[in-house]
């Protein structure tokens, strides 16, 4: 019998499957709608330039492209952070601000073959455009909340700042790709190389001491006060500050479920603020993440600050289960009672899940279903 396989990193869902991912999509949707956010759907294809004008560079490789009919090169969407910045900075950008938008929604990405990752992943999240960093909290918040609606008992959120290594770096004499290879090397916490390079560019001992310690500034808030004793400038001092602050904010509002870790470098060419992430136990990818992006409504020619996260529902699929609030009954009937049956399915149409003809029966019966 001949096969039909779906393509690499594809999946179906059957059954229960669906029935999970609908009431987990349909509960972060009201959880967005309650805290202001509204609805947008973009398109699953856009230019393969929107992507490169809001990335900078892009990894090629990893994206679905092909050819519209005037010949441009075209993508599915890898995220969707890039089609919504797009969206405010054309049909909303004389709108007041800030803007609050919500999806979900499929996103595509070539992953490596034996990665566990699958190509068509769902997106749920929320973008508040127009907010500056006065909005933090409010949007850590909403995760911390969104994160709470799951019913899962152990997770962990790490909180960084891509700001803090910018600033480390503004009194340095590094370049954009000295700059970028550190940071590579900091956020993957590759020491023994870290070290290395560390010696090879031209820092101050104060500069070096500060760029060693930072994949180690990792754990709860006392790490903040361990980092100021490394912080050689206002820049980078009022930072870990403005952290200090942000965490104890949080504390108070009953959000203790988060480390700090100052070495998350994550896409330092587009977060320029807070970048956080959420894991839970038991899955290998995190579950949440996000940050503020203030530098990318500009490129699409509307200078705005922004900030936002998304949830990667199909990893939580594993960890869910259905939450079924009603008996589910089913109208059995014979062919001849076709009729009784439709009229009598449409009078109590919020008892009965599904119909059955039954021609061992003479009369209609209504049963549980297992």
């Amino acid at each position: 019998m001949k096969q039909f396989l779906l393509p690499a990193g594809m999946k179906d869902l059957i059954l229960e499957e669906v029935q999970v991912k609908k009431q987990l999509q349909a509960k972060l949707e009201t959880i967005f709608e309650e805290w202001g956010y509204e609805n947008v759907i973009t398109p699953s294809i856009e230019y393969y330039e929107t992507y490169q004008r809001g990335f900078g560079q892009v990894e090629e490789e990893r994206m679905y492209k092909f050819f519209d009919r005037s010949g441009k090169i075209v993508v599915l969407k890898t995220d969707m952070t890039i089609p919504i910045a797009r969206l405010a900075a054309t049909k909303f950008r004389e709108m007041n601000k800030p803007l609050r938008f919500c999806y979900c929604d499929k996103v595509y990405k070539v992953n490596p073959v034996l990665s566990g990752m699958h190509n068509e992943m769902s997106d749920c999240g929320i973008e508040l455009i127009g907010a500056d960093a006065a909005y933090d909290l409010e949007v850590l918040a909403l995760a911390n909340e969104t994160m709470n609606s799951l019913d899962i008992d152990t997770w962990v959120m790490e909180l960084g700042n891509a700001n803090v290594f910018n600033e480390a770096c503004k009194t340095t004499k590094l370049t954009s790709e000295q700059k970028q290879t550190l940071a590579n090397l900091i956020n993957e916490k590759q020491l023994p190389e870290l070290e290395l390079y560390i010696a090879s560019l031209p820092l101050n001992e104060r500069e070096e001491n500060f760029f060693l310690q930072l994949p180690w500034l990792s754990g709860d808030m006392a790490v903040l006060e361990e980092a100021m004793t490394y912080a050689y400038n206002d820049g980078l001092q009022n930072e870990i500050i403005k952290m200090q602050v942000l965490c104890n904010q949080l504390t108070q509002l009953g959000y203790d479920n988060f480390i700090v870790d100052l070495g998350k470098m994550n896409y330092l060419n587009y977060y320029t603020g807070i970048i956080f992430e959420a894991y839970i136990e038991g899955v290998g990818t995190r579950i949440l993440s996000g940050g503020r992006y203030d530098t990318l409504l500009a490129k699409f020619g509307k200078d705005m600050p922004a900030l936002g996260f998304s949830l990667k529902i199909d990893a939580l699929l594993s960890s869910m289960q259905v939450s079924n609030t009603k008996i589910k009954k089913e109208l059995c009937y014979p062919s001849n009672k076709a009729m009784e049956a439709i009229q009598f399915r449409k009078q109590y149409k919020d008892e009965i899940i599904s119909m059955r003809i039954d021609n061992t029966l003479e009369e209609m019966l209504i049963q549980e279903v297992v």
